[in-house]
């Protein structure tokens, strides 16, 4: 007698998984605005409000950085973000600008060789800056072969960032 086949594997159905990193948490407050609205609990509010819409939808699975007001460091954000094997990384901020209350609206960023100007510029090394602020010492000393493959996955989900990008701006409109 042969023994029976094994059933071929089902379709791949799995949804896409957006994770989403309200930015700053625990010791890093972030960006402080009038009324004493802070920016850590404002993005968390709102990064909860999110996964709730895209987790009712159906279509997509939803990974947060932090779940609490506890801080996480950039580099364990990227841990997470590959661990989950996201799809689409959405970091939420709410700066304050230098402009004031004659502002409004939202920026969308997405991964560049340079700042678009110098306030992009300013708010990229501010956050960037957020580990240190907090003290948690990056590792930088990746490597060659880190710098290379980091620099080819950024090539890679440069294109896909970008149409992204203006989708939602196009939807904000």
């Amino acid at each position: 007698q042969r023994a029976p086949q094994a059933p071929a594997p089902a379709p791949r159905t799995a949804k896409p998984v957006i994770v989403i990193d309200p930015g700053h948490g625990g010791v890093d407050a972030g960006a402080i605005g009038a009324a004493h609205a802070i920016e850590k609990t404002i993005v968390f509010d709102f990064a909860r409000l999110l996964a709730a819409q895209l987790e009712a939808s159906g279509r997509f699975q939803v990974a947060m950085t932090r779940r609490s007001d506890v801080f996480v460091a950039l580099d364990e954000r990227v841990r997470i973000a590959r661990a989950a094997n996201a799809a689409l990384f959405v970091s939420i901020h709410a700066d304050m600008l230098h402009d004031g209350p004659s502002v409004t609206g939202a920026t969308v960023y997405t991964v560049s060789d340079r700042a678009s100007d110098a306030e992009a510029a300013r708010i990229a090394e501010q956050e960037n800056q957020a580990d240190a602020a907090a003290g948690h010492d990056s590792d930088e000393a990746l490597g060659d072969v880190a710098d290379i493959l980091f620099d080819l996955t950024r090539r890679e989900t440069r294109a896909y960032s970008h149409v992204f990008a203006r989708a939602l701006v196009d939807r904000w409109k």
